[in-house]
Protein backbone atom coordinates (compact mmCIF):
# COMPACT_ATOMS: atom_id res chain seq x y z
CA UNK A 1 0.00 0.00 0.00
CA UNK A 2 1.77 2.97 -1.06
CA UNK A 3 1.73 6.48 0.36
CA UNK A 4 -0.44 7.84 -2.49
CA UNK A 5 -3.09 5.75 -1.20
CA UNK A 6 -2.70 5.71 2.21
CA UNK A 7 -2.95 8.95 2.17
CA UNK A 8 -6.36 8.87 -0.15
CA UNK A 9 -8.06 6.87 2.46
CA UNK A 10 -7.25 8.60 5.77
CA UNK A 11 -7.99 11.96 3.99
CA UNK A 12 -11.56 12.54 5.61
CA UNK A 13 -10.24 11.72 9.10
CA UNK A 14 -7.37 14.05 8.88
CA UNK A 15 -10.05 16.92 7.09
CA UNK A 16 -12.28 17.00 9.89
CA UNK A 17 -9.15 17.35 12.46
CA UNK A 18 -7.60 19.83 10.53
CA UNK A 19 -10.69 22.04 10.27
CA UNK A 20 -10.99 21.56 13.80
CA UNK A 21 -7.57 22.60 14.29
CA UNK A 22 -7.54 25.71 12.04
CA UNK A 23 -10.63 27.04 14.26
CA UNK A 24 -8.69 26.28 17.31
CA UNK A 25 -5.63 27.96 16.26
CA UNK A 26 -7.74 30.90 14.27
CA UNK A 27 -9.14 31.57 18.11
CA UNK A 28 -6.28 31.66 19.80
CA UNK A 29 -4.56 33.74 17.09
CA UNK A 30 -7.71 36.79 17.32
CA UNK A 31 -7.10 36.41 21.48
CA UNK A 32 -2.83 37.03 20.67
CA UNK A 33 -2.38 38.84 17.78
CA UNK A 34 -1.93 42.49 19.44
CA UNK A 35 0.46 41.32 22.02
CA UNK A 36 2.39 39.69 18.62
CA UNK A 37 2.40 43.14 17.11
CA UNK A 38 3.31 45.02 20.13
CA UNK A 39 6.45 42.39 20.99
CA UNK A 40 7.25 43.18 17.10
CA UNK A 41 7.29 47.25 17.72
CA UNK A 42 9.61 46.36 21.09
CA UNK A 43 11.80 44.36 18.77
CA UNK A 44 12.67 47.30 16.54
CA UNK A 45 14.27 49.75 18.81
CA UNK A 46 16.60 46.59 20.24
CA UNK A 47 17.49 45.43 16.59
CA UNK A 48 18.73 49.63 16.45
CA UNK A 49 20.46 49.35 19.71
CA UNK A 50 21.73 45.76 18.69
CA UNK A 51 23.46 47.54 15.30
CA UNK A 52 24.66 50.55 17.03
CA UNK A 53 26.91 48.34 19.82
CA UNK A 54 27.53 46.00 16.70
CA UNK A 55 29.47 49.52 15.16
CA UNK A 56 31.16 50.17 18.54
CA UNK A 57 32.72 47.09 18.70
CA UNK A 58 33.60 47.25 14.90
CA UNK A 59 35.52 50.74 15.83
CA UNK A 60 37.04 48.67 18.82
CA UNK A 61 35.40 50.40 21.77
CA UNK A 62 34.41 47.89 23.35
CA UNK A 63 34.26 49.69 26.86
CA UNK A 64 31.67 51.83 25.23
CA UNK A 65 29.29 48.64 23.98
CA UNK A 66 29.43 47.36 27.34
CA UNK A 67 28.39 50.10 28.80
CA UNK A 68 25.94 50.51 26.28
CA UNK A 69 24.60 46.69 27.22
CA UNK A 70 24.44 47.15 30.86
CA UNK A 71 22.79 50.54 30.66
CA UNK A 72 20.05 48.89 28.70
CA UNK A 73 19.86 45.95 30.46
CA UNK A 74 19.42 48.24 33.48
CA UNK A 75 16.62 49.98 32.22
CA UNK A 76 14.57 47.27 30.89
CA UNK A 77 15.07 45.05 34.53
CA UNK A 78 14.18 48.26 36.40
CA UNK A 79 10.99 48.76 34.62
CA UNK A 80 10.05 45.31 34.46
CA UNK A 81 10.91 45.36 38.69
CA UNK A 82 9.20 48.79 39.08
CA UNK A 83 5.77 47.83 37.09
CA UNK A 84 5.63 44.05 37.86
CA UNK A 85 3.32 43.22 34.87
CA UNK A 86 1.36 40.17 35.72
CA UNK A 87 -0.27 39.61 32.21
CA UNK A 88 1.01 38.81 29.15
CA UNK A 89 -0.21 41.97 26.99
CA UNK A 90 1.16 44.40 30.30
CA UNK A 91 4.60 42.25 29.78
CA UNK A 92 4.87 43.18 25.81
CA UNK A 93 3.96 46.73 26.86
CA UNK A 94 6.40 47.35 29.08
CA UNK A 95 9.01 46.18 27.04
CA UNK A 96 7.48 48.09 24.23
CA UNK A 97 8.51 51.41 26.68
CA UNK A 98 11.59 50.16 27.91
CA UNK A 99 12.93 49.75 24.26
CA UNK A 100 11.18 53.39 23.63
CA UNK A 101 13.32 54.44 26.48
CA UNK A 102 16.76 52.87 25.29
CA UNK A 103 16.22 54.43 21.69
CA UNK A 104 16.03 57.68 23.97
CA UNK A 105 18.56 57.15 25.76
CA UNK A 106 20.57 55.85 22.32
CA UNK A 107 19.38 59.22 20.68
CA UNK A 108 20.41 61.88 23.32
CA UNK A 109 23.06 60.04 24.48
CA UNK A 110 25.95 61.90 23.07
CA UNK A 111 24.51 65.38 23.88
CA UNK A 112 23.65 63.71 27.43
CA UNK A 113 27.64 63.01 27.77
CA UNK A 114 28.38 66.25 26.31
CA UNK A 115 27.21 67.63 29.19
CA UNK A 116 28.14 65.50 31.80
CA UNK A 117 31.89 65.90 30.46
CA UNK A 118 31.42 69.92 30.41
CA UNK A 119 30.10 69.47 34.39
CA UNK A 120 33.18 67.67 35.18
CA UNK A 121 35.81 69.71 34.00
CA UNK A 122 33.76 72.47 35.58
CA UNK A 123 34.41 70.59 39.23
CA UNK A 124 37.48 69.41 38.38
CA UNK A 125 39.27 72.64 36.68
CA UNK A 126 40.23 70.50 34.09
CA UNK A 127 39.17 72.27 30.00
CA UNK A 128 36.74 70.38 28.32
CA UNK A 129 38.47 69.36 25.58
CA UNK A 130 41.18 67.59 28.11
CA UNK A 131 38.67 64.61 29.05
Amino acid sequence: MGFSRLKQRLQPYFQFYSNAAWLFCAQIFAKIARIIIIAVLAALPIIIVNTYCIFEQAKGSYTNETITRLVFLLITVSMLVILTPEQAMYFTIVLLFSSLRWRFTLYFGDAIQTRVLILMSLFNGRKFHEY
